[in-house]
């Protein structure tokens, strides 16, 4: 009859809290601890399955696996777990199979997972779980660039010509754009500590629907003017950039006494110089 020593022994290793999926490192490393010359002492599995914290059943059919891969041929023991690939739920659909559903949608229909799954017909969190596994989907963004047409090229192609100029051994360079200045002139110092003091103006744009001019024979192209909320003001102070009490360009507080001046004084008569004539018979109307 077993003492109450080995039954407290035995009792606490089977117990189910204890129970515990053991890693492949482990499954050897204890193997090789109570092995003796490939034989196991009584009542290894016991102490095997205390110190591990699994059931003594799993040491023994750890063990039988052991001994079978080496009668084989094996030479190192197979101690691996066989629950990979068996427990979980079953795959339904393989990376190739989603990453083929997912190609076949049209790029802007994959701008958002959203989208991409219901044109796909692969749920939003089967798809999250790909890329994160895969490594293969990833967003990215593009920039937006100009969509030029043949005339919009040959006219960019003319502009960049306007800088070409000859070498003297033959060849051509485009010049610089540049200041144009004199020897006996500087270029104005534009210098500032931080990209926070650069000036920043408010600028007032008047347009129209493009039009033929019938009483000067031409197109009108819609533009009235561009005008800039800025007003001369005496320097306070002097700096390395102008004595005191020069006059220099400041910024424009806008108001609605400065919006009226400025539509008053500069738009309308704008508006009368540059707009065709008898264009609106029902009038003008500035929104």
């Amino acid at each position: 009859m077993p003492s109450a020593s080995r039954a407290t022994v035995t009792s606490s290793a089977l117990s189910p809290r204890r129970l515990r999926n053991l890693s492949d490192v482990d499954r050897r490393m204890r193997l090789l601890e109570i092995s003796v010359d490939g034989k196991l002492p009584r009542g290894s599995f016991v102490k095997a399955a205390l110190h591990v914290g699994c059931h003594a059943r799993m040491i023994s059919r750890l063990w039988d696996q052991a001994r079978a891969s080496i009668a084989a041929g094996s030479a190192v023991a197979d101690t691996s777990a066989k629950m990979k690939g068996n427990c979980g739920p079953k795959v339904k659909r393989q990376p190739s199979e989603i990453d083929a559903a997912i190609k076949a949608v049209a790029h802007h229909d994959r701008q958002t997972l959203r989208s991409t799954a219901f044109h796909s017909k692969i749920p939003k969190t089967i798809i999250i779980r790909h890329m994160a596994k895969e490594k293969t989907l990833k967003g990215r963004s593009n920039r937006v660039k100009p969509l030029l047409t043949e005339d919009n090229k040959k006219a960019r192609l003319k502009f960049a010509f306007n800088f070409l100029r000859s070498g003297l051994c033959g060849s051509h360079f485009f010049e610089n754009i540049k200041f144009y200045v004199y020897e006996d002139e500087t270029v104005a110092l534009r210098a500032v500590k931080s990209k926070r003091f650069i000036t920043k103006v408010m600028f007032l744009a008047a347009v129209a629907r493009p039009r033929h001019d019938a009483h000067r024979n031409r197109h009108f192209d819609g533009k009235i003017g561009i005008w800039a909320f800025v007003e001369l003001t005496v320097a306070l102070r002097k700096s390395k950039n102008r004595p005191k009490g020069a006059i220099v360009t400041t910024p424009q507080s806008v108001d609605g006494v400065v919006y009226n001046h400025i539509i008053m004084n500069k738009v309308v008569p704008a508006i009368q110089e540059r707009f065709p004539k008898g264009g609106r018979p029902g009038g003008i109307f500035v929104q």
